[in-house]
């Protein structure tokens, strides 16, 4: 094979990675006497090298390559191009578009390739005005290598990308969003590199359209200006069904959590992987603490139904029923140290992660499988999504319906807010299996205390912004976490009112509830106080019972919010 024309090394190696040919650009790169190739492998020159797969980055010597391998008739052709000099001071980017097939679907026909070549330019240009490196490894994916001064340029301009890519003309309003994961610092090229999957993973998982960079330990968040990228999940619902359905076969018993504090969400995506559970023939139950008398309607009603009685247990009884082949189900939750029992984690072999909220840093590891999903309204949705694809035809009775349909409605804000296509559809579905929608309406009603509490926290609200309202709930309130998301839904109902944040004492540390029409992301708010949730609804606690100290820390962080924009 002639490829001494090629501008970049080229070997020729055989199935134990011998190298049997090369041209002369190899030679002239690697070595002085063309007679030494010959004499080693592909494994002496990168130990790195995976024939595998077909790109990948390898260092050798002090430079760092992108090695592509192809393979025609018994034979590996393998091709390095030099991407960068020296591995210090470098940042490792990939960059995956979010929505690329949606927004093409849009596009005509004879459009579709322009639509690509420009995206494909916007990215190129964008890193390599700066001397960064760009490579397409597949499809609608990225990698770029760029050093530490391109990194703080696009940290000063905020990675304009972001944006840049959305004014791609698609039509009918779709625009082409990115997502990014930077990973620098790592002790090694490979540990940039892992940082950079970890990064972007944790992008796509908060909705995508930004950047996170990971240094070590440390994150940073840009862009995220817009609401979770709108996609059709159900070809993801379907394979997280089939998994599940595998898992649950072949464990003994399920045990199911959700989060502390539980609300209907979190009750009625428990019921729904109950009712999984129980139409597979295996023993379940649902690990539940404290019931708040917010929940206390729903919880009162499955304590009497014969199939749930006897199935809630304590958190600190839990682990009492942990056997060698249990099935732990943590839903509406993805971090520990949020979930009834975090040392329930621990004391299981397999566990499985169902959630809607933004992946935040500190998210729960080692799970055989995850499904966390921004995009859905509610974990109750999740669960249902996967019904139809389950393994085995069942049908839920109607408190089951009328829990997970009561899940939705409260985290939609009775179908106001976060809803999608998918959403009505689940809707539809718990409807047509018996949900009432009347007996879920009398679920969210209220005693007068609250409803007074409400409107005193809602007459102390201080304007801030000219566009945000912040209160604090009286310490005598009957139910500070209800009152305090409710309270929050209504100061959005002020004119000019753009995000209202409200606070509430609950135990020992003080309950922080944000919400949001659309223009401010209060989960980057929420971030910046160690919680977390979605762009237009978010809520964080902060360890002290002193609201003016906590107070006085969320001004803090709505100012540096500010700066940023």
């Amino acid at each position: 094979m002639e490829l001494n024309s090629v501008p970049f090394p080229w070997v020729c190696a055989d199935e134990n990675l011998n190298i049997t040919d090369s041209n002369d650009r190899f030679s002239e790169e690697f070595f002085n006497d063309r007679h030494e190739i010959k004499l080693l492998g592909l494994k002496d020159l990168c130990p790195d090298f995976d024939p595998a797969k077909r790109k990948q980055i390898c260092r050798i010597g002090g430079h760092i390559y992108l090695v592509s391998v192809s393979k025609d008739n018994g034979c590996m052709n393998v091709f390095f191009d030099r991407i960068i000099q020296d591995s210090a001071g470098v940042a490792i980017g990939l960059i995956f578009t979010d929505n690329l097939t949606e927004c093409l679907d849009n596009v005509e026909d004879k459009r579709r390739g322009v639509v690509k070549v420009i995206l494909e330019n916007k990215i190129n240009d964008y890193f390599q005005s700066g001397g960064g490196i760009v490579r397409n490894f597949e499809n609608d994916k990225y990698l770029v290598i760029l050093t530490s001064a391109l990194l703080d340029k696009c940290r000063y301009n905020k990675f304009s990308i972001l944006d840049s890519v959305k004014q791609i003309d698609c039509g009918e309003g779709a625009s082409i969003t990115i997502s990014m994961g930077l990973g620098i610092n790592g002790k090694t090229l490979k540990e940039s590199l892992d940082f950079a999957k970890t990064a972007i993973e944790l992008a796509l998982s908060r909705g995508g359209d930004q950047a996170v960079i990971k240094n070590n330990e440390a994150y940073e968040y840009f862009g995220g200006k817009t609401s979770s990228v709108k996609g059709n999940s159900r070809v993801r619902a379907r394979a997280k069904a089939y998994a599940l359905s595998d898992l649950i076969s072949e464990c003994s018993n399920i045990l199911v959590m959700g989060h502390k504090n539980a609300d209907f969400d979190s009750l009625g995506a428990c019921v729904g992987i109950c009712k999984i559970a129980r139409t597979f023939g295996k023993a379940y139950n649902i690990v539940l603490g404290n019931v708040s008398s917010a929940v206390s309607p729903l919880f009162d009603r499955l304590a009497a139904d014969k199939n749930y009685k006897d199935c809630f247990v304590k958190p600190d009884a839990a682990e009492k029923l942990v056997r060698k082949n249990t099935l732990l189900v943590i839903v509406d939750c993805h971090v520990a140290d949020y979930s009834e029992n975090a040392g329930l984690i621990d004391s299981v072999k397999k566990y499985v992660v169902f959630d809607h909220h933004r992946k935040i840093p500190g998210a729960i590891s080692g799970y055989v499988l995850s499904y966390l999903e921004p995009r859905a309204s509610s974990a109750s949705e999740l669960i249902c999504e996967m019904f139809k694809y389950m393994s085995r035809n069942f049908r839920l009775t109607s408190l089951e319906a009328e829990a997970m349909l009561a899940g939705i409605m409260l985290d939609t804000k009775q179908f106001t807010v976060k809803t999608s296509v998918q959403t009505f559809e689940a809707a539809s579905f718990l409807k047509k299996q018996g949900a009432d929608t009347i007996n879920v309406k009398l679920m969210f009603k209220e005693s007068v205390k609250t409803y007074f509490d409400r409107i005193d926290a809602i007459r102390n609200c201080k304007i801030i912004n000219d566009n945000m309202a912040v209160t604090v709930c009286g310490d005598d309130c009957e139910n500070p976490l209800l009152t305090a998301a409710t309270t929050a839904d209504e100061l959005l109902k002020i004119s000019g009112i753009e995000a209202s944040f409200v606070l509430a004492r609950a135990g020992d540390y003080i309950n922080i509830s944000m919400r949001s029409l659309g223009k401010i992301n209060t989960s980057r708010i929420a971030e910046k106080l160690g919680g977390g949730g979605h762009f237009e609804t978010s809520a964080c606690q902060i360890k002290t019972t002193d609201t003016g100290k906590a107070e006085a820390m969320l001004n803090e962080k709505i100012a540096e919010y500010l700066k940023e924009e």
